[in-house]
Parts: structure tokens; sequence; C-alpha cells
């Protein structure tokens, strides 16, 4: 087992710090607890929906849910344009090596580097990731620069959005190559024997372990870089540059957001059932104890480190199939048009469903208002039709929702989700293992009734208990920590 050896330094007489924001996709409660070993990590749960986007990561940087915050989904439906668009994007804002345009300009609450920003105004904040919607979630909106991996240029991007673009330390490493070269590894077991694995799989058993050829691709044409401990690595190296280059934590309260990952080639939940995934694992706790011994030895002062997990994916269908559990995946623009000629048979030939939001139908209130047809009535008639749908648990109307008390229920959580991008009238809850899709792709990567993020908050090299249960708890117990103001 990996044993947490964070020496840092004592701190100076002066109050300069350096923070580092540590979000790692698919970390799991239970692989955590066993694979790295004193990590005091507490189990933070999602008081609202969780698809496995952008939301969950927003909720945690801003200790507010999704209705505050604006991030409900990765997705959400352009009224004007009829179809679903990403929620960070933005006309007009182009960014620097990849056709990605997005911006934090819909999320609509403050998040901890706003918060660091506005308590000083000098502190130098950046954010490093594998992915570009976390890259802008991290960055919030008064980041020096949100920089992330651009897999298929094999390069570092950039959003133009901050005023730093991409910063050289980033641009240095494009122009030798460096994460051309480092694809060329091939990523094999670390321990002696794949026998020494708790989660070896019937695959690997078979064949003797696991190899991949980092610049390779799968069957859907995803590089396998990314899911591999290189691309972490290259994350947490980029990290170190950016704090030689702007000696961050040196002169002033400073901050590093990165994002990493527990997902690998093969892996279908965020559940261990690899060695390729437990070997993930140990790689990157060996990896961020170095990188904090490292940050260290340069940092002459106070250096806190926040780790936490962002909810990627729930069990795996075939895991479900293989112990005989119902499981499928219900394509939700496909239950709208069905449900749309049901009505029409009802109500006339108009378009009475006119699109759809996640797991939410949208109905055209233009028409009831034309045809004087009654808003509740209408939208109750349609929650009950679609309870018949194979797959639905329950469907709520909005109204239902709204009307829905501050408890535990499914209800509530619905209701803590639904933002300004995030709205609709009827909404759909799944059977346990069913996944929501659209006809282009699956929407809802994880699902579970209450997701959880294993968190680790790490001060003067020890980990360290705090106050908090559920997720929107994290950041002021961060604010805290740093003496910075907690804007809600």
């Amino acid at each position: 087992m990996l044993m947490l050896s964070l020496s840092f330094c004592a701190a100076a007489q002066n109050n300069e710090r350096l923070t580092v924001f540590i979000a790692v996709e698919g970390l799991n409660d239970f692989a955590v607890n066993r694979l790295w070993e004193n990590s005091n990590a507490h189990a933070l749960k999602f008081p609202h929906k969780v698809f496995g986007g952008t939301e969950s990561l927003a909720t945690l940087m801003s200790g507010t849910l999704p209705r505050t915050h604006g991030i409900a989904h990765d997705l959400y439906f352009d009224g004007e344009k009829h179809r679903l668009l990403p929620i960070l994007s933005r006309k007009g804002i182009a960014s620097i090596g990849a056709d990605d345009i997005l911006t934090p300009e819909n999320i609509t609450a403050p998040t901890l580097p706003d918060m660091l920003k506005i308590n000083n105004k000098f502190s130098k904040i950046y954010a490093v990731a594998l992915n570009p919607k976390f890259a802008i979630t991290l960055a919030g909106h008064n980041a020096n620069a949100a920089i992330w991996l651009n897999a298929k240029t094999m390069r570092w991007a950039a959003s133009q959005y901050y005023r730093e673009g991409l910063p050289a330390a980033a641009d240095k490493m494009n122009v030798a190559k460096e994460i051309e070269t480092r694809a060329q590894q091939i990523w094999r077991p670390s321990l002696d024997s794949v026998q020494l694995y708790h989660y070896l799989s019937d695959k690997e058993r078979v064949e003797h372990g696991f190899a991949y050829y980092a610049a390779g691709k799968d069957k859907n044409g995803s590089q396998f870089f990314v899911n591999t401990p290189f691309a972490n690595q290259l994350v947490l190296d980029l990290a170190l540059e950016l704090q030689d280059e702007h000696k961050l934590g040196i002169y002033t309260d400073d901050m590093l957001l990165l994002q990493l990952t527990t997902n690998t080639p093969a892996s279908m939940s965020d559940r261990v059932q690899s060695a390729e995934q437990e070997d993930m694992y140990l790689s990157l706790w060996k990896q961020i104890t170095d990188f904090s011994d490292t940050l260290s030895a340069r940092v002459n002062n106070n250096v806190n480190i926040i780790i936490t997990g962002i909810p990627s994916r729930g069990e795996s269908a075939v895991t479900l199939e293989k112990h005989h559990l119902a499981c499928g995946e219900f394509n939700i623009e496909r239950a709208a048009a069905l449900v749309n000629t049901y009505l029409m048979a009802i109500y006339g030939h108009h378009s009475w469903i006119i699109g759809t939001n996640a797991n939410a139908l949208i109905v055209n209130k233009s028409i009831l208002s034309e045809q004087k047809i009654n808003y509740n009535d209408f939208t109750l008639q349609v929650a009950q039709f679609l309870e018949n749908f194979e797959g639905v648990n329950k469907a709520y109307t909005v109204q239902q929702i709204n009307a829905a008390c501050n408890d535990n229920t499914e209800l509530t959580q619905i209701r803590n989700s639904i933002s300004k991008l995030y709205d609709g009238d009827v909404f759909v809850t799944l059977t346990k293992g069913w996944r929501l899709s659209s006809n282009s792709q699956t929407l809802d990567t994880y699902h579970s009734g209450v997701a959880t993020a294993p968190t680790i908050i790490i001060t003067n090299g020890q980990a360290m208990d705090y106050d908090a249960t559920s997720a929107v708890e994290l950041l002021p117990n961060i604010c805290k920590i740093l003496k910075i103001d907690y804007i809600k």
C-alpha cells in the first residue's frame, strides 16, 4: 500500500500560500479507501442529479446547487435552433490550438478561483486539464489561463477568454513535441506480477496483464493516451512548470487547479474491476505524492492540496447483464416523438413537444395557449403516458417538482438540478441500470440514486479532518482554511 509522505517545509513568516485543487474524473470512494492508505477521504454526497459531467465539478467549485451555479448538464436545449449545444459554448471567443469555443459565462455563481481573486487581486491562478470542459469549470471567471490537452493534435490548447491565453510553459512543451514523445510509451503493469493486483479481470488473467501503446486509439477513435498514467503525469509536470515560471506561492496567494483521471481505456464504470484500473490508482497516488514533495521543496511557505472526485461512469451495462439485472438505454428524443404522436391523436396535428433537455421534455406552450388547453392538466397527462415506457421509473411535472419539500426525495433532487439552461415541463427518472441517451449520444453516463465525491484536504503535509458531508459544503471549508471570504 502507498503511504502519503508529504514533507512540506515550515511556513515562512509571511502568509503567502499555494493552493492546489485536484479534481480526478472517475475517482471512486471504495477504491480510494482501499488503495490510498491513510488518505482520510470524506464521501461528499451530491444533493442533485448527477449526469457524469461538469455539473458535479461546478457544485464542488461553487458550493451551490445547479439551480444557482447554472450548470446542470454538459448540454442544454437551444430554443431557437431546437437542438442540444454544449452548456459552456459561446460564439466569438476562439481557442488557441483547438476548435472548442468555451467560456465560463454560463457558470452563474462565483467559484473558488473567483473568491481568491476577489480576496487578492494579485493572485495568480492557472487551470490545467485533460478535458476542455473541466479546464473552463476549474478556471472560473478570473483565472490567468485555462489549458487543456488537445488529444487530436497532441498539443496543449487554451481559451482566449482568459488574459494570458496559452502560457509560455505550455507553448514550450508544444514546440518540443513533448506530448507526442510521451505518447510513444507503452503502459504495462507496474507491479512485479499481475497476480499481486486485487482486481485482476478474467481477461487480464488469461493474457497475463495488460499493455497499451499510448498513441493508439480504441474502436471509437478515442485516444488511449488521455486515459493512461502518462497523461496524468503530463498535467502535473505542466503545473510544476507553471509554478516555476510564475513563482506561484512565493509572493502572493496563488492557485493551481488540475484535472486528472482514473478512467482507463477498457474501464466501463467508476468501480475498479481490473488490474488496469487498480494500477491507475496506485500510479496516481505516487504521482500526487511526488508532485507534492517537489512543490514543498520549491515553496518555502504554506501549501494546501485538495483532492476530489468527479463522478464519471455508473455501473456498466455489461456487468448488470452478467448478473442478470435489468439494464437498457432510454432514448429521450425517441420518447418525445412517440409522446408527440400520442398527443396529436388526442389534440390535433401540432408539434406539442418541441424538444428535450437531458431527462426533460419541453412543451410547446404557445400552442397550448392558442388551443386554450390547461397547462397543468396537459403536462400531467404527458407524465402519466411516459410512465408506461420501458425503463422509466417515474415521470414528474414541473409543478410537482417545484412543490417538493426540502428532504431527500427524488423530487427534491430533481428540483435542486433545475437551472435557467436546464428547464423543462416533464422530467423522467429511469430504472436503476438504464441510461439516458439522445439520437446522437449517451446523455447520462452516470446513473445512481446518490452520487458521491471522495475528497481529501491536505494542509501542512497532513490529511486533515473537516466538517462536510455534502458536496456543497466543501467550498466553505476550503475558504475557511485559506482565510478568504466565502461568497454565497
